[in-house]
């Protein structure tokens, strides 16, 4: 993107000078989840991105609604995604941000008439060199659920992007003609080939509705590439370079099994319908009953084939639903996959099965924190530890969450304990270097860093 160079000013350097505020990070963790994917130094861009969009753009409540903090660090949070590859433009050119209790409805206007009787409910709009209008809670939902392609923030600052030149036509500012040559021919033959697919009713990983328009075919890609990125990569690789080479970012890198879990973050809330997509097993020989699954699946888990354990431990389920086991080995295999809401799922279902389980609740505490909800992980782990069944997972997650927090003692005790319980964990080393430097003990911090980088390098 080529929107301007960054205008250092007196004030914002004052305000990137502050600290950033903990009570924010906890509202990007659940309202932003992509935030926890992102590698350190983007999510470093988005919170500098986000606190220059809050301080300098008006947020506006409509229809009564009570504009908060938490509202305007959600939809700054979300929106400054798109700015992570670009230096120097903060939607200046957007005089406010209007947000709804739900929908809106506003008159149906027709060419050049009057308006006109006929209504419309609106979840959001950006308008011609204007201000962008969203209902908060499908800025909410579009937040919370990373994996699914939906995001009203991105589509409607997408399209305030898309008009920066002036014209909503699904042609962004590029850097040359040649750039705006090859987007537009690539842009529109995908276009067609989405129009065409509909037309034979043929399912599309782009969303129905960017056959509207080519605008619209810009902004619903753009809600795919930062939350579907590997399958649209894999899918239109012609498109996915156009938008990476435009946003400056490859957002499909966060979500590689390698990006999944960087050593002291969260990993990626993913659904099981993508997890089958990506990740279909290899062929297995169809088994007659649930035992015999599960028995089949306890061998795979214990040569750490996770992918065709959780296919059988799935199977296992099938046949016999009450099987509590099962459930929580399938829950284990899909949080060692990464794909944490559906692990989040077996375990709720497993405590509901048998609300005493300690199994349970523990995996149920780790979901919440790699999820985000650290104070519901915390009161999960909590107990755990009171009733003496901690592990060093449950020391580890329980400081993590202490961490993102900023829970600083309580962090540095509990991953000191960690490391006690498990020596070799390097993740451990990693986000107690995190709390080292926090609490200003550089030399610390680099001693973690060292042995847990040692650790890494022996293949431990």
């Amino acid at each position: 993107m080529i929107f301007g160079s960054l205008f250092r000013n007196r004030r914002r350097r004052q305000l990137l000078a502050q600290p950033f505020p903990k009570e924010w990070r906890g509202w990007l963790a659940s309202n932003v989840r992509i935030y926890g994917q992102l590698p350190t130094e983007q999510r470093a861009n988005l919170e500098r991105n986000l606190r220059i969009i809050v301080a300098e753009r008006e947020f506006v409540g409509c229809q009564g609604l009570m504009v908060t903090d938490e509202m305007k660090v959600t939809v700054a949070g979300q929106a400054s995604l798109l700015l992570l590859g670009e230096e120097g433009y903060y939607f200046e050119r957007v005089p406010s941000i209007l947000l709804y209790p739900g929908t809106y409805v506003r008159p149906q206007r027709i060419g050049d008439q009057n308006w006109v009787d006929d209504e419309v409910a609106i979840l959001g709009e950006s308008w011609q060199r204007g201000s962008i209008v969203l209902s908060w809670p499908a800025v909410l939902a579009g937040g919370r659920i990373p994996d699914d392609g939906q995001n009203l923030v991105l589509h409607e600052f997408a399209h305030h992007l898309d008009g920066l030149d002036g014209e909503m036509g699904g042609t962004p500012p590029l850097p040359s003609r040649e750039a705006e040559r090859r987007w537009k021919a690539v842009l529109r033959r995908e276009y067609r080939a989405l129009c065409d697919c509909l037309a034979a009713g043929d399912d599309t990983l782009i969303d129905p509705y960017g056959a509207t328009s080519e605008a619209e075919f810009f902004a619903v890609t753009t809600e795919c590439f930062f939350e579907r990125p590997v399958l649209l990569r894999d899918r239109h690789r012609e498109l996915f370079d156009c938008f990476r080479e435009f946003y400056k970012v490859d957002p499909a890198a966060w979500f590689e099994p390698e990006a999944v879990a960087p050593a002291n973050k969260p990993r990626e809330a993913a659904s099981m319908e993508t997890f089958h997509e990506e990740h279909e097993p290899a062929d297995q020989p169809p088994l007659a009953t649930a035992d015999q699954y599960f028995t089949r699946a306890s061998d795979h888990f214990d040569d750490d084939r996770f992918d065709l354990a959780e296919a059988d431990f799935d199977q296992a389920v099938r046949l016999d639903p009450t099987d509590q086991e099962a459930l929580l080995r399938r829950a284990d295999c899909r949080l060692r996959l990464g794909y944490i809401e559906a692990a989040l799922a077996d375990a709720e279902r497993a405590l509901r099965l048998e609300p005493d389980d300690h199994e349970a609740l523990h995996l149920r505490g780790i979901c919440r924190v790699e999820m985000g909800q650290f104070r519901e992980g915390l009161a999960d782990l909590d107990q755990i530890i009171a009733i003496g069944e901690a592990s060093a997972d449950t020391y580890f997650y329980r400081g993590l969450a202490h961490s993102l927090l900023e829970n600083l003692p309580a962090a540095l005790a509990d991953l000191t304990r960690a490391i006690e319980l498990d020596p070799r964990d390097a993740e451990a080393y990693a986000e107690r270097a995190e709390v080292w430097e926090a609490l200003g003990n550089s030399a610390a911090a680099k001693a973690d860093r060292q042995r847990g980088e040692s650790i890494e390098g022996a293949g431990n």
